[in-house]
């Protein structure tokens, strides 16, 4: 048993912090990364593509919605 509770604002009683950052997981909102996104654009350490540059989501989505599929759109998809 732990004689500080990780997350004191919510009920966890298992005390449960799989990254080991010392914040329970439901109170974490990066629990399988430890640093807790370290460049602070949004996206956890452990899904972000580049976690040390950041990259606001709101780029990402432009990029990945509008950007890109205007790139590709003169391309035709020809099966072998």
């Amino acid at each position: 048993m732990r004689d500080v509770d990780n997350c004191p604002a919510v009920s966890n009683a298992d005390q449960e912090d799989t990254d080991g950052d010392g914040v329970g997981d439901v109170c974490d909102s990066c629990a399988n990364d430890p640093v807790n996104d370290p460049d602070n654009d949004g996206l956890c350490g452990n899904i972000d593509n580049c976690p040390t540059v950041s990259m606001p989501i709101k780029w990402i989505q432009i990029v990945t919605e509008l950007v890109m599929p205007a790139m590709y759109a003169h391309m035709t998809l020809k099966m072998m």
